[in-house]
């Protein structure tokens, strides 16, 4: 499984909201969004590290949820709690699941034949509180 690095953000408590005056995503991204389509409706196993300055994990946290979107560069994952999650749409970064079962580290939670999985490494800027 190949991880990457990747900017990090909050979470959103609304739906996201698309600014036609924001800059368009890479090109790779929009590639990837594309590549990506057939995702929507699937479960997707996410797996999230937070790194601070000097490579040092600050936090991480782990979640399957229903992917709703992708568009703009952006895949919109539905967390347990309602939550969206953004992630980038790095086509490479998003592989099909073994069938089986999954334990999430970070509640023990049981998950059962996800449709796909994902990991990322995001680094945490110095005085961001860790996630």
């Amino acid at each position: 499984m190949r991880r990457r690095p990747a900017a990090g953000g909050e979470a959103l408590s609304e739906p996201p909201t698309i600014d036609p005056h924001r800059p368009a995503p890479p090109r790779r991204l929009l590639r990837g969004s594309d590549r990506l389509a057939p995702l929507v409706g699937c479960r997707l196993l996410v797996g999230i590290t937070y790194l601070d300055d000097a490579g040092a994990v600050r936090g991480a946290e782990q979640f399957c949820g229903t992917v709703l979107e992708v568009a703009d560069g952006v895949v919109v994952v539905a967390r347990p709690d309602g939550e969206p999650a953004l992630l980038p749409a790095d086509a490479d970064a998003y592989e099909p699941a073994a069938a089986g079962e999954y334990r999430l580290k970070t509640t023990g939670e049981v998950i059962r034949d996800p449709d796909f999985v994902t990991t990322w490494q995001v680094a945490v800027r110095a005085g961001t509180p860790a996630p």
